[in-house]
């Protein structure tokens, strides 16, 4: 028996090595299998990755709109990004921050409530040292509300450990204060302002103070008051966390996971119970149909009779 077939039963040797084509297929239909362990092959092999996973999120991108609205959303742009995030890589960064610019209903078809959930702590953990990529997209007005304020809130979370970052962050919040005209950039900039408050920067705590006092926060507008920041600032309260935001930053996938695997329970469930529920009307209305036709047959024999 030569070497090589003796190595072939090595316990080291007797794993299948990964088909990266395949392992990309089972991410793609993870909604349908409800089979999340094509995910472990991935994280192990990011080497493999990184690469067909950042290019997939760039074809987003340069797709048309109206194409990828015209076919059923995978899951691997989902997985694409939360596999990038948690392995950091950097290089994803780019693609991720133009994927955030794109519609609403391609950003809705293929992340549904990522876009609130992950998608802001996951454009962190990517994040390759270039704050205004993010800035870019914060300030852009024409941009759907949700993205900009996922590159906010990505930005608040880079400025804890990035000084660069930290500064481009503080110079925004002044502009914001400064430059509020309508109730969707009062909930922007107030989210935003609250999430960079524990880094105490106290000109902007001044100003906020300011803004509130001079009525430039119309509050009949909007849910946040003066004594929310107080409390924000007092550490009696995160805003970021209270608004029902999943800070799960440096992104850590096995959250997410246990997140997603009681999505697919959910559904199960109440895939289940639809189809039970169905299953009793269908039941129902029959019964109603043979008593309907029994009380017909029944009034028949009855003028007959007659």
């Amino acid at each position: 028996m030569d070497g090589q077939l003796e190595m072939s039963h090595s316990p080291l040797q007797r794993a299948q090595p990964i088909n990266p084509f395949d392992a990309l297929l089972k991410l793609n239909d993870i909604w349908n299998s409800k089979d999340l362990s094509a995910t472990e092959d991935v994280l192990q092999n990011m080497n493999l990755f990184s690469t067909p996973l950042t290019e997939r999120l760039q074809s987003l991108c340069d797709l048309n709109s109206k194409i990828l609205l015209s076919v059923e959303p995978g899951a691997l742009e989902y997985f694409a990004l939360h596999l990038l995030a948690h392995a950091k890589v950097t290089t994803a960064f780019s693609a991720a921050v133009s994927l955030i610019k794109q519609p609403r209903k391609i950003l809705d078809a293929y992340f549904g409530d990522a876009l609130t959930e992950s998608f802001s702590s996951a454009l962190a953990s990517l994040y390759d040292g270039n704050p205004q990529e993010l800035a870019n997209v914060a300030l852009d007005k024409k941009l759907d509300f949700f993205s900009r304020t996922a590159a906010f809130e990505a930005l608040a979370l880079v400025s804890q450990s990035d000084e660069k970052a930290r500064r481009t962050a503080f110079e925004i919040a002044n502009l914001a204060i400064n430059n509020i005209h309508d109730a969707e950039d009062i909930e922007i900039a107030l989210e935003f302002i609250a999430t960079l408050m524990p880094l105490e920067n106290f000109e902007i705590e001044k100003e906020v103070k300011e803004a509130f006092k001079n009525g430039k926060f119309p509050l009949e507008n909007y849910i946040l008051s003066a004594n929310d920041f107080e409390k924000e600032m007092r550490g009696e309260q995160n805003i970021f966390r209270t608004w029902g935001h999943h800070v799960n930053y440096p992104f850590d996938f096995s959250l997410e996971r246990k997140r997603i695997e009681s999505w697919l329970v959910q559904d199960t469930e109440s895939v289940s119970d639809f189809m039970s529920l169905m299953s009793k009307m269908l039941e129902t209305d029959e019964k109603k149909k043979k008593k309907r036709k029994s009380q017909k047959n029944a009034r028949k024999n009855n003028r007959k009779k007659k």
